[in-house]
């Protein structure tokens, strides 16, 4: 677990942030509810939620992407 809150940001192909989310510290998980977006390719980056620029540059930052497809949406 980290020792600082996290910023999670799912963002669409249009590069529009659609999901925000605040991570608390010393958290070995942490579950999103994804059912509002459409079915898509979309793109997360998750950073510290510090501004400590020396902090900040300690855990860097992660990024990736995902598909949510329309076919293993719940009905």
């Amino acid at each position: 677990a980290v020792e600082y809150p996290m910023e999670l940001s799912i963002l669409n192909n249009r590069e529009q942030v659609v999901l925000l989310a605040a991570i608390p510290a010393q958290v070995y998980n942490h579950t999103l509810n994804l059912e509002a977006l459409n079915p898509g390719r979309y793109y997360w980056h998750l950073q510290l939620a510090s501004k400590d620029r020396k902090i900040n540059r300690k855990y860097g930052t992660v990024t990736g992407y995902f598909f949510v497809n329309k076919e293993v949406l719940p009905r």
